[in-house]
């Protein structure tokens, strides 16, 4: 698990879900109701290279989040399957009726499917 700023660990839980990892600038929750996805959240937190900043950078989170949704859709577009499942208002049927009208936690998440974890990072 990543170490963590002052700052980032104060990013909150989230009701009805429960966080199963912790990365640099992303954490990963699962919601026992749908066993076969996971719903990561990129947050504000901020990082170069595995140096971790202690900052905030309001609304990162949710610009990282689209950057990386439009990514899946282009590539999908091209043929390339994704692990994304479902992003935006699109989660709902995923998610714990409290984050469902969340639009702060709808803008910053996405649903994926579980997969088998390769051990390379891409800079």
């Amino acid at each position: 698990m990543a170490r963590l700023s002052p700052a980032r660990a104060g990013v909150p839980e989230y009701p009805g879900l429960e966080r199963v990892g912790r990365g640099k600038v992303r954490d990963m929750h699962a919601n026992s109701q749908h066993p076969d996805v996971l719903i990561p959240v990129a947050t504000d937190g901020l990082s170069i290279f595995d140096f971790v900043l202690n900052a905030l950078v309001p609304e990162k989170g949710k610009i990282l989040n689209a950057m990386n949704h439009f990514w899946m859709k282009m590539l999908e577009g091209y043929g390339i399957k994704t692990h994304l499942v479902a992003a935006g208002r699109d989660m709902i049927p995923f998610l714990p009726q409290e984050l469902q009208e969340n639009e702060d936690f709808l803008a910053r998440a996405t649903v994926v499917s579980r997969e088998a974890v390769l051990p390379v990072e891409f800079i």
